[in-house]
């Protein structure tokens, strides 16, 4: 019974997960982007897309990188990844209320 009860609740999970607002997958940023995108306005998207900038200097100042580094980073997918790793699961929303 516990078995049972355990599979009913994980699958309710992945229904309700599936369901959600589109998240960033780090693993698939183009995708996953696209499909964030979609449904936005024009204003919107100008606002994610900025967002999106001010996340990547600040992540930037943090490591203690200049633009030409990231002119360098942006060649290197796995060196990308671990940049904008803080964007991993976060909503169009939440990536904004990110960027302050």
């Amino acid at each position: 019974m516990k078995k049972i009860t355990t599979l009913m609740v994980t699958a309710a999970a992945l229904l309700l997960t599936a369901c959600g607002p589109a998240t960033y997958d780090i693993d698939n940023p183009e995708e996953s982007s696209t499909e964030m995108l979609k449904d936005l306005s024009q204003d919107e998207k100008l606002k994610f897309g900025i967002a999106v900038q001010k996340i990547t200097f600040k992540r930037l100042k943090e490591e203690n990188l200049s633009l030409m580094d990231l002119v360098k980073i942006s060649k290197d997918p796995e060196k990308m990844k671990e940049l904008l790793r803080c964007l991993d699961g976060k909503t169009v929303e939440e990536i904004i209320e990110m960027a302050g």
